[in-house]
């Protein structure tokens, strides 16, 4: 294609005589028709319809001798093109000139179905989706069990069940409990914001937490008439409205057991220090709480 001298401005922008012209071979066959050219772009064709707009307006006005497509093709290629308008100038209707014109431009309805006006479709962008970090699972609600997995994405304790053995908690490690049928995770309830251990006998077994300079966060359970430890808080359980439980509002904490004993499982805190108890290594995490439809009853080893 070449590039016309743009003293032909006028006749690209005013509506011409109808016997200068030949008319297109699109119409009005396929007026209101939808193509697409070369590069898969969407185009609108219409006829006896032209483009009246001021010169600034006009990108460029190019030659063809592919008829209207190759209009298409030009305004593909040419930054800011929106609307192609294609005049044939031949016989056989393949040869013409094409106005390109900026998007938004007046269109006008003419008289002459000489005109093959092509309006560019914009390509509607593809909605991505929203990642998400685990799917959607249900919030335990007031007095349903519930187990808890700890949530740490690229760590080793990452969807890892909490249980319950000796008078403390631990992700991973070994649950040591009496239950009614198999169970390799604790099962727990809130309520009134104090946490227990589930089970169907009458022996409590409570959680607790102690937030104290000596403490630092770390959490366990009592059983029966064991007393609350020395600092230690039992009020302050809740699940957030993203089903993690927290205590007072603070998330966990979990720590690496030492060398000496790998298999133990990680420790858990409420805390925001990231070394309570002064140990090396700790996660914060998250506890999620999934909801138990069929609960299984443990008693859970205490604390010597």
């Amino acid at each position: 294609m070449q590039l016309i001298d743009f003293a032909l401005l006028g006749l690209a922008v005013a509506a011409p005589a109808a016997q200068q012209i030949t008319e297109a071979t699109t119409c009005p066959g396929l007026t209101g028709a939808k193509v697409l050219s070369c590069n898969k772009q969407e185009y609108k064709l219409d006829c006896a319809k032209w483009v009246d707009a001021d010169a600034d307006k006009v990108i460029k006005i190019v030659t063809t001798e592919l008829g209207y497509k190759g209009c298409l093709d030009a305004c593909d290629k040419t930054a800011e093109c929106g609307i192609s308008q294609y005049i044939a100038t031949d016989e056989a209707q393949t040869k013409g000139s094409c106005t390109l014109f900026k998007k938004g431009v007046p269109v006008k309805q003419g008289s002459s179905n000489s005109w093959t006006l092509a309006t560019k479709i914009e390509k509607k962008k593809e909605e991505k989706p929203k990642p998400t970090d685990t799917p959607s699972i249900p919030v335990p609600q007031k007095g349903d069990k519930f187990g808890l997995i700890s949530i740490r994405s690229g760590s080793p304790i990452q969807n890892t069940g909490i249980k319950a053995a000796n008078g403390r908690l631990t992700v991973g490690g070994k649950q040591d409990a009496s239950c009614d049928k198999p169970s390799d995770f604790a099962t727990f309830y809130i309520q009134d914001g104090e946490a227990y251990l589930y089970a169907q006998s009458a022996t409590p077994q409570q959680l607790w937490v102690d937030r104290s300079g000596m403490g630092q966060g770390v959490t366990g359970y009592t059983t029966g008439a064991q007393p609350t430890p020395r600092n230690a808080e039992r009020k302050g359980f809740s699940i957030d409205k993203d089903g993690r439980l927290t205590f007072d509002g603070t998330s966990a904490v979990a720590c690496p057991p030492g060398e000496q004993n790998k298999d133990a499982g990680y420790s858990i805190w409420f805390s925001t220090s990231e070394k309570p108890g002064f140990n090396e290594g700790c996660l914060p995490i998250a506890l999620r709480a999934i909801k138990s439809d069929n609960p299984v009853g443990c008693l859970y080893t205490s604390s010597s």
